[in-house]
């Protein structure tokens, strides 16, 4: 066996011994694709544009594979192979390829080649240390390796990065060719057995594979699949051009190119297991053993470049200029690209052209226009995108400052943030200096604010003010706390003889920001008070609920909550520090109310809290009155006195609301047995009401009776109680006769 026998991996065997093998092999295949195809339940994808092509960038994921050798080698089987049957006279596999070492192995990028002869060798594509091999199979010879065509690249950074190999072969030159990064590095030819068609495989149903090949079990010691990350998968049944090469591996296809029969983009997610044909044709990948799409580091090189690469400016008093840009290919291929503005200013900029068809070597110009009356930094930037999608954006920074008369500290005013209910911060201010660098005299007629929302302090100045060259003016803008979060937008005018457009208008922002959001159940609307309602003395109230959330950037910690008065009001027991996490809900909490008197009562919940450094102290009202519980007997007893026996006899006791709420009373009797209640035993009065309270007394002895008559509160269940006594007598009869 030769040494180039050995480097394409294909040995010579007996016919019907390899035959056998192969249909071993090639049934093995079918269970195993129908198998995974049932499995995953593959969609049909009648024609172009493929329904799966969703993700058409051309950087994104990449076929990874770490396992490359065993059972569990990983690689990718080219579904419907058998569909493949237009390969006879030109072949163009490409793709790119971060590979990592395997030292003295040899590790397959593509192929259709084996198992064991070749009665099924077609086209194979390998690595073996830092050399690339492209072998083909001759049609109609089984003279051992003397009939292959192959061809050898060496790539001394093969292993460095990533790169762009191309395998090109035609039957009308007969020669292999391996492009590396879009340019030629070998040619090879057998002129004794010149390659003028590819072998078809005897087996139909044996798969292209990707990251590996069918010989691969040939020689486990020697074979292995792919190790690295395999990207833009490309299979066409023509040769494509040195120029077609170079050009389009920096971009991403459409999938309908001519004679493009087999297209993976490989931007599925690592959990997918089929990778989508682009073309429609229905070749889907499938990845074996574990092997997935994965993030990838892969980069296109810019292939254009900008003049100049930057603006830096610096305008006095001038409204509207332009700036013209040059942009030049420096490929072989040109560029469509278009551009447009990002930054903080790019609204004041304004492009000649949004798009430019470049050729090598040929600058193309556009403007960018810029009109303005703002003074200072006008930061913005365009960007230029090759229309493709490929390759990160070209950034061409615009950094303009403009000028006037009069100079200002600062271009715009932003005040910093007070933090709602802090106790050492309660203004925030900024001080802003107007200077005349001259050389003539610039009279400030006066200095105002659009609105009421910031105060300004000019102390000492008296306007107009004259401000000769070299001199200074400083004054103060200030914005006051609030109780809840606003942002604000204002505008100080300097009002001047100054001659430049836009001299003066200074832009105000300032905010101030609610931290420790004390709210209602519905996690949104702010709780300002809690009202409990009216509740007996001695008795405690129903359950008020509120949360308490972070409504800032960042943790908020509650150091404690005090209820005033003490014993009023109170709430659930919460273990401190509390700690807030920003945009974080939390279980509600609650507060109760426990009158100790009757009438109005009032108090507050008080949070301490930190933020920033800040100490934030936030109050909520509480109130809660107690009932009014006064009704009692206007006498101090019941004393029926003497009643014959079996006779009756009633009394009537007053009863009085003395208090400032209507109440509901029931009466009873404690022994309820010579004593009876008549004409009801239950009564409201309002404020200041009396009522009656009827008992009957019927004695059965000659006896003195007591017992005790108790009025019941039916809110509050206080009572009051009097006795009740009467004695029964026999009647006395007397008679004086005649």
């Amino acid at each position: 066996m030769s040494n180039t026998r050995r480097e394409v991996s294909c040995r010579k065997q007996h016919r019907s011994l390899g035959e056998l093998r192969s249909r071993r092999f090639a049934l093995a295949f079918a269970i195993v694709s129908l198998l995974l195809v049932s499995r995953y339940s593959l969609p049909a994808y009648a024609q172009y544009p493929a329904s799966c092509d969703k993700n058409k960038e051309c950087i994104g994921n990449a076929i990874t594979i770490s396992v490359t050798s065993g059972k569990g080698a990983q690689y990718v089987d080219v579904d419907t192979s058998y569909a493949l049957d237009n390969f006879d006279t030109a072949i163009t596999f490409e793709a790119w390829i971060a590979p990592e070492p395997q030292p003295g192995k040899i590790q397959y990028i593509a192929g259709l080649w084996g198992p064991n002869k070749d009665n099924n060798d077609q086209w194979v594509l390998y690595i073996q240390d830092t050399k690339i091999y492209f072998a083909l199979s001759k049609d109609n010879s089984y003279k051992g390796d003397s009939d292959n065509t192959v061809a050898v690249a060496d790539v001394p950074n093969l292993y460095a990065g990533w790169h762009h190999v191309a395998a090109v072969w035609d039957a009308r030159s007969t020669a292999a060719r391996i492009f590396i990064d879009g340019v030629l590095q070998a040619t090879a030819t057998n002129p004794l057995y010149p390659e003028t068609k590819l072998h078809p495989p005897e087996d139909k149903a044996l798969p292209v594979q990707i990251g590996s090949c069918n010989a691969l079990y040939d020689d486990t010691a020697l074979h292995r699949t792919f190790l690295g990350q395999i990207d833009e998968v490309r299979l066409w049944n023509r040769a494509l051009s040195a120029q077609e090469i170079a050009c389009q591996r920096l971009i991403a296809l459409n999938g309908n190119e001519p004679g493009l029969e087999l297209y993976y983009r490989c931007n599925e997610s690592p959990s997918n297991q089929v990778l989508c044909d682009a073309t429609g044709h229905d070749h889907f990948g499938l990845l074996r053993s574990g092997a997935a799409c994965d993030s990838s580091h892969r980069s296109i090189p810019l292939t254009y470049s900008a003049q100049p690469a930057s603006i830096s400016a610096k305008l006095t008093c001038t409204q509207d200029t332009d700036f013209t840009i040059s942009l030049t290919d420096t490929s072989l291929c040109g560029d469509n690209v278009w551009f447009g503005l990002y930054g903080p200013y790019a609204g004041l900029y304004k492009l000649s052209k949004n798009s430019l068809s470049l050729t090598q070597g040929v600058p193309q110009s556009f403007t960018v226009h810029l009109h303005t009356d703002l003074i200072g930094p006008l930061t913005a930037g365009i960007y230029v995108l090759n229309a493709n999608s490929c390759g990160d954006p070209l950034y061409i920074p615009l950094n303009v400052q403009r000028v006037t008369e009069l100079n200002y500290s600062l271009d715009r005013l932003d005040l910093d943030t007070l933090y709602v209910g802090c106790q050492s911060t309660t203004t925030s201010s900024k001080t802003l200096t107007i200077c005349n660098p001259g050389p003539t005299t610039v009279t400030i007629y006066n200095i105002t604010l659009d609105s009421n929302h910031f105060a300004l302090s000019t102390p000492g100045i008296t306007f107009p003010k004259v401000l000769a060259p070299g001199g200074c003016i400083s004054l103060t803008v200030q914005m006051n706390m609030l109780d809840s979060s606003h942002t604000f937008l204002d505008t100080l005018r300097v009002n001047s003889d100054e001659l430049c457009p836009g001299s003066g208008v200074i832009p105000i922002t300032g905010r101030v920001q609610d931290v420790l959001g004390i709210l209602q159940t519905d996690g949104k609307t702010r709780l300002d008070s809690m009202q409990f309602g009216e509740v007996c003395p001695g008795f405690i109230s129903g359950t008020q609920s509120f949360e308490y959330r972070s409504l800032g950037s960042d943790t908020v910690v509650v150091d404690t909550i005090v209820y005033s008065p003490k014993g009023n009001f109170f709430g659930a027991g919460i273990i401190f520090p509390l700690r807030l996490l920003p945009k974080t809900a939390y279980q509600a909490t609650y507060a109760r109310f426990r009158p100790d008197v009757p009438g109005p009562l009032t108090g507050t919940v008080t949070f301490y809290a930190t933020y920033h450094g800040c100490d934030i102290v936030k109050s909520v009202a509480l109130s809660g009155r107690g009932y009014s519980v006064d009704v009692d007997f206007l006498s101090p007893q019941v004393a029926f006195g003497n009643v014959t026996i079996g006779k009756t006899a009633q009394q009537s006791v007053t009863i009085i609301d003395s208090g400032v709420d209507p109440r509901a009373i029931d009466s009873y009797l404690k022994m309820g047995d010579v004593f009876t209640i008549v004409g009801g035993k239950s009564y409201k009065l309002s404020p200041g009401e009396k009522g009656p309270i009827t008992l009957q007394f019927r004695p059965r002895q000659p006896i003195t009776y007591y017992d005790t008559l108790t009025i019941f509160d039916e809110g509050c269940y206080q009572t009051k109680s009097i006795p009740v006594q009467g004695t029964g007598v026999f009647q006395a009869f007397s008679f004086t006769p005649p």
